[in-house]
């Protein structure tokens, strides 16, 4: 028998209860004392074994992709056999009356599974059936819910209904739960960073052993040997916790930085889960009466850091950075590895609502360009928009067509975190763009894909407007954008009430508002979007408000600089001007 050392009660307060995107309770309570239990029955710490699955295809789309045998899928360093993976129900039942196989009680109280008995991603069929059969068991559990987010609600009815619906198994981080997180980390403009721990439950100086040697320690900074490199880190002590510095120098080694920020973590939050003692391949770490304990013959191999963000607390309890959500895609993997290509565009303007039967798209890319066609607002309600048959008519090798195409695209989530998050005319290394893009949330296992969707959506018009290109020189690759050099008035102004109505209808604001990238907002300004700078941008709406006063009026004279658009008007009638 393989049990965790925690309880669903204590866990779940923890970390948060489990949901669709959070699903830390698979590794804590079976993949993990799975692997530990088997090392400590075969007295081999570094035991690798293959697990026997009883998942099958048919249960549900992400299982009709699993391979029949598979290496680190299930838990890093594990194989995983599904030996059934091709049986139907009916083979399954057939099998196990010939066999004289015991049942489970569960499959007779009406559930199609026997799994965790309140699941995220259990259908609302079995939420009902569990519920009636397992009450006082499932009410425990539903009360930690409703103690999880007791502070995010201003009624108990508002509450429950919330509860009811499923909301929670929704949660994609944890801002809305009382659970508290004591860590933060911050990248200071020079590139420096400083990493705060309040409240730490482990031992920092344990963890760090997992990725280096402290060399030398001299007042407040300490030197490490990390890969044959030493770096040199601040370490200050502050109320109930301390701070670290780490210089722009030292923060240049990308895999120095992410696993540093990865111990702090893993110090804060580590509630001994004990997954990263079955993720290290060498049984090199290890928890005793709940502390970690880090041998000395580590080989760094960094193993222990493979979850995701570098510790499954941590990753659950982590709160969203850059705002609420943009409206469109908001995801930074919203295409995948699979941006479209300038052909794929053409054939959507050629076939328009006759693109589906016609295109000659793979599966994928199919898919994922449907997902850039909405983002752009070329498709609505999968048929030829009217942004389009405009936009047909000027044909792909206006300017204006790549403007407009932008400035929609900048308001989706990937799109816009390079044009608020890469600056204009500064090469950007692809080891700096992806460790970015990580802090912002991006997962360590697609980031790669991330970036190649950026560098074709730059081998477009796009890249020579303001979004960027990626130069490649033998194995060096690097990120740069150039300002539109020749902006178009009337995109400009599109740009402009595109922001306002995202803004929440914000008609009227000052230059200065426009050019503050500081200010957190929902909407994108044509000057982030375009590089354009302030004479530039007084320039183009000075031409703007005398030719099209109906839309747009503008003072820059006596130290006012007040832009302010017609109420009446929309970003959509802008588009009858083009």
């Amino acid at each position: 028998v393989a049990k965790s050392d925690s309880s669903p009660a204590v866990a779940w307060k923890q970390f948060g209860p489990p949901s669709t995107t959070n699903r830390w309770c698979c590794s804590v309570f079976k993949t993990a004392p799975q692997i530990i239990t088997l090392r400590e029955y075969m007295q081999m710490p570094d035991f690798c074994g293959m697990a026997i699955v009883g998942v099958r295809s048919e249960e549900s789309l992400a299982r009709s992709k699993y391979e029949y045998i598979s290496l680190g899928e299930k838990h890093k360093g594990q194989y995983s056999c599904n030996v059934i993976l091709d049986w139907n129900s009916a083979e399954i039942y057939l099998y196990s009356y010939t066999m004289g196989l015991v049942f489970n009680e569960t499959y007779k109280k009406g559930n199609r599974r026997a799994g965790c008995l309140i699941c995220p991603r259990a259908a609302d069929r079995n939420d009902y059936m569990n519920h009636h059969w397992y009450q006082e068991e499932s009410d425990k559990l539903i009360d930690i819910i409703r103690w999880a987010y007791q502070n995010s609600f201003s009624t108990s009815e508002r509450l429950d209904q919330f509860i009811d619906n499923g909301g929670w198994k929704a949660r994609k981080n944890g801002r809305d739960l009382i659970t508290a997180l004591y860590y933060s980390d911050e990248r200071a403009k020079d590139g420096s960073y400083t990493i705060r721990v309040q409240k730490p439950s482990s031992d920092w100086q344990t963890w760090i052993r997992t990725i280096g040697s402290i060399e030398s320690v001299s007042g407040v900074d300490y030197s490490i040997l990390f890969r044959n490199t030493r770096h040199v880190f601040s370490l200050y002590s502050e109320n109930n916790g301390f701070s670290v510095h780490v210089s722009s120098d030292d923060a240049k080694d990308v895999d120095f930085i992410v696993l540093l920020k990865q111990v702090f973590r893993k110090a804060t939050c580590c509630v001994g889960c004990r997954e990263c003692e079955a993720d290290c391949p060498h049984g090199c770490l290890s928890f005793e009466n709940g502390k970690v304990v880090i041998s000395d013959k580590c080989r760094h191999c960094s193993q222990c850091h493979k979850p995701d963000r570098g510790c499954l607390v941590y990753k659950s309890l982590e709160r969203p950075r850059g705002g609420s959500a943009m409206g469109k895609s908001t995801t930074l993997n919203a295409y995948s590895h699979f941006s479209p290509k300038r052909e794929w565009i053409e054939q959507y303007f050629e076939f328009k609502d006759d693109f589906k039967s016609k295109h000659t798209l793979g599966t994928n890319m199919y898919a994922f360009f449907l997902r850039f066609l909405r983002d752009a607002g070329l498709m609505e309600s999968n048929r030829f928009s009217r942004l389009a048959s405009i936009l047909d008519n000027l044909g792909l090798n206006n300017e204006i067509v790549w403007g407009i195409l932008l400035v929609n695209l900048a308001h989706s989530r990937q799109v816009q975190w390079v044009v608020t998050n890469v600056p204009f005319n500064k090469e950007m290394t692809k080891a700096e763009m992806v460790l970015r893009l990580i802090e912002d949330g991006a997962n360590q296992n697609w980031v790669n894909d991330v970036y190649s969707s950026i560098a074709r959506l730059g081998d477009l018009p796009f890249g020579d407007i303001g979004f960027g290109k990626v130069t490649k020189i033998k194995r060096e690759s690097w990120f740069e954008r150039t300002v539109w050099t020749t902006p178009v008035p009337e995109v400009v102004l599109y740009s402009l009430f595109k922001f306002a109505e995202v803004c929440g209808d914000y008609y009227q604001f000052t230059l200065s508002y426009l050019m503050d990238e500081t200010i957190e907002r929902d909407g994108v300004s044509p000057t982030t979007i375009f590089g354009l700078d302030r004479d530039t941008m007084i320039r183009i709406v000075n031409g703007l408000a005398i030719n099209y006063p109906e839309f747009i009026s503008a003072s820059f004279s006596f130290d006012l600089d007040t832009i302010t658009l017609r109420k009446d008007k929309k970003a959509e009638d802008v588009l009858n001007l083009l």
